[in-house]
């Protein structure tokens, strides 16, 4: 499971000191960890996996074990590298959907798929 951005963000709306927000470029939810005070709020509200993990096992929204900082997915910036090295192109990042594009269910699959695998492509073209 990863953060799916989440239109509501709980995850947002938990945190006392306002460190998480929306990233107006990439609409990505946001942790700064200058104003973060480690503190977990977030990833006790996270509802993605809820009924699959634990909340200490939760992947969408972690502290980090040496940190303490959050973990979350902000979407590289705007330039995912999940998509960037899909195996199979699965994973699109875009704003809109069109026709023959995944929606978030099957994108989340896909994800789940890759990050399974024991060996991973560097590139497209199958080199490594």
């Amino acid at each position: 499971m990863v953060c799916q951005q989440c239109a509501d963000a709980p995850c947002l709306e938990a945190c006392p000191e306002e460190a998480i927000s929306r990233d107006a470029e990439t609409n990505a939810v946001v942790v700064d960890q200058d104003l973060c005070i480690q503190c977990g709020s977030c990833v006790s509200a996270c509802v993605i996996g809820l009924d699959a993990v634990a909340s200490e096992q939760k992947l969408a929204i972690r502290l980090d074990e040496d940190t303490q900082f959050p973990l979350k997915c902000d979407l590289c910036g705007g330039d995912p590298q999940c998509v960037k090295f899909c195996p199979t192109e699965a994973l699109v990042y875009t704003d809109n959907l069109v026709e023959g594009e995944f929606g978030v269910g099957e994108m989340m699959e896909a994800l789940e798929f890759f990050l399974q695998q024991k060996e991973l492509p560097l590139d497209r073209q199958g080199g490594k």
